[in-house]
């Protein structure tokens, strides 16, 4: 997965693969550094495919 985001400096640390039972469950959460770079991703990435993998790239909003 690092190399699908090679272009935004991601690091291992940056990235978070969802575990249930042992398993990846498809679902990951990858820190970048900035907004235009998260901007920059949902753009240049969405629907592109890692392998066979299809590819969502969501920003999550937080609410208080």
């Amino acid at each position: 997965m690092k190399d699908f985001f090679q272009d935004f400096n991601v690091a291992d640390d940056d990235i978070v693969i969802e575990m249930r039972q042992g398993k990846k469950t498809g679902f990951a959460l990858v820190f970048l550094s900035n907004e235009d770079d998260v901007q920059r991703a949902r753009q240049d990435l969405n629907k592109q495919y890692i392998g066979t993998r299809f590819i969502d790239v969501m920003i999550p909003r937080i609410e208080d």
